[in-house]
């Protein structure tokens, strides 16, 4: 018998829960087929990328397609976790991984064929079987999504390797050898493979800092990649570890990296990072890129050609909105017109006076609020504030000015994702500006915020 099931956006934006409750279920593999899908688009897609239904806003699509300026709709959907990041790189006028998929993919075909074969040693019987040839080419496909991804990241790290092919070719196959060993790209002679792809669940909600965002920071190297209670599968499959989204490093560490990382002093990496590295199959040097980028920091590259970068890393305080507004622009990428909105909203929160904390404001009942964007706590135990020092791994008291913008533009990206691309557009009205402050912000006194973004754009 032969079913057609349909599932809806709401649904698809969950997609763990459609794999584990629809998809898989209480079946036995034998139930698996003969099932036809029709799934829609995620929740908001076909607006973000068409044209919004309700709005008649255009989508990404319509910027494209006349030659616009659709790099702000690209960051958005980067943001929301839309599109993936060789996907953005691939597009992005702005990336510095801009081209790098394109220039790397010939690398990937040479390969391509012969990791397939690398796979899998089936008798020729069993090589008929078209649900071994089906699960064959499921994990195929995901190695090589993982290979471009790794890829990705060391020519990132490290852009000479594009213009040298030896060592380029070189590093696919280290790579490459490197993900054949994992457990889940290995098949016994009798078809079966030694991990499955989908991951214990439950432990990665249990690790879920954010939507799509795992951390593992704190949790030791042989924890994560050795499940003490089996021998061979990893605690959570590398399948599910992203090191340009998820947190492997604190901020302490990272920080202590990137200075021997610009100082040329690949000896003073810190071991957690060299055996993360080692377990994800990537170089220490890629894994430190990932980590900066998931944290919405600059990129090593940005920090060796612009000194004034490494502020979000060394700490130097930025004590006025002007000052502010230079570093959103120069740093964060921010257009003029949405630095000068961020920057006057700050002023208006904080007055660039953001390590310290205070009580509720205006009588709004709140525990707590602090920080530059005035971050609040409705309670002891939840709110912006704590996520923001979660994200920190520090007290907003110990947290730079330069490291609280981080903060802030990683909380947009995360969390307000149609905000963040309003502040990214150049071409974006003051009613547009205006309508993302309060979106991000939501305050309940408006104050002289306007002004102060006026008077910032008339110097």
């Amino acid at each position: 018998m032969l079913t057609v099931e349909k599932i809806g956006g709401t649904s698809m934006s969950k997609f763990g829960d459609v794999l584990r409750n629809i998809i898989t279920g209480n079946r036995k593999e034998s139930e698996y087929y003969n099932r036809i899908f029709v799934v829609s688009a995620y929740s908001n897609v076909t607006n973000w990328l068409l044209e919004h239904k309700k709005t008649g806003d255009p989508g990404i699509y319509e910027f494209f397609a006349r030659n616009g300026d659709y790099q702000s709709e690209l960051d958005a959907l980067r943001a929301a976790g839309t599109i993936s990041e060789a996907e953005y790189a691939q597009f992005s006028k702005r990336s510095i991984d801009t081209g790098v998929a394109a220039q790397i993919k010939p690398y990937l075909e040479r390969v391509q064929g012969a990791l397939k074969q690398s796979m899998t040693s089936l008798p020729p019987k069993l090589l008929q079987r078209k649900d071994l040839m089906a699960e064959l080419a499921l994990r195929h496909g995901v190695l090589m999504d993982e290979l471009e991804a790794a890829l990705v990241d060391e020519v990132s790290a490290n852009p000479g390797l594009l213009q040298d092919p030896a060592l380029l070719s070189q590093r696919v196959s280290e790579l490459s050898s490197a993900l054949l060993q994992r457990p889940e790209f290995t098949m016994d002679l009798q078809g079966r493979w030694a991990a499955p792809l989908r991951s214990n669940d439950g432990m990665v909600e249990r690790f879920t800092a954010a939507p799509g965002v795992q951390d593992f920071s704190r949790i030791p190297v042989e924890a994560l990649f050795t499940d003490p209670k089996a021998a061979g599968p990893t605690l959570i499959p590398r399948s599910e570890m992203q090191p340009n989204r998820d947190r492997f490093l604190d901020s302490a560490t990272l920080k202590a990296d990137v200075k021997a990382v610009l100082a040329n002093k690949p000896d003073k990496l810190s071991a957690r990072t060299r055996a993360i590295a080692q377990g994800l199959g990537i170089s220490p040097t890629a894994l430190i890129e990932g980590q900066l980028r998931a944290r919405g920091l600059p990129s090593l590259n940005v920090m060796r050609q612009r000194p004034e970068a490494q502020a979000q890393i060394s700490g130097l305080r930025i004590s006025s909105a002007r000052e502010g507004m230079s570093v959103l622009q120069t740093t964060f990428r921010f257009p003029r017109k949405g630095a000068a909105y961020l920057a006057g909203n700050i002023q208006q929160e904080s007055g660039w006076n953001g390590k310290r904390t205070w009580g509720q404001v205006a009588g709004d009942g709140s525990y707590r609020n602090g920080g530059l964007v005035s971050w609040m706590d409705p309670s002891a135990s939840t709110g912006r504030l704590r996520r923001i020092e979660a994200h920190l791994g520090k007290s907003i008291t110990k947290a730079s000015h330069a490291e609280q913008l981080a903060a802030m533009t990683w909380e947009m990206k995360q969390f307000y994702p149609d905000a963040y691309r309003v502040f990214m557009n150049p071409n974006a009205t003051d009613s547009e500006l205006k309508a993302a402050s309060y979106r991000y912000w939501g305050w309940g006194e408006l104050g002289a915020r306007w002004k102060y973004a006026q008077n910032l754009l008339s110097r």
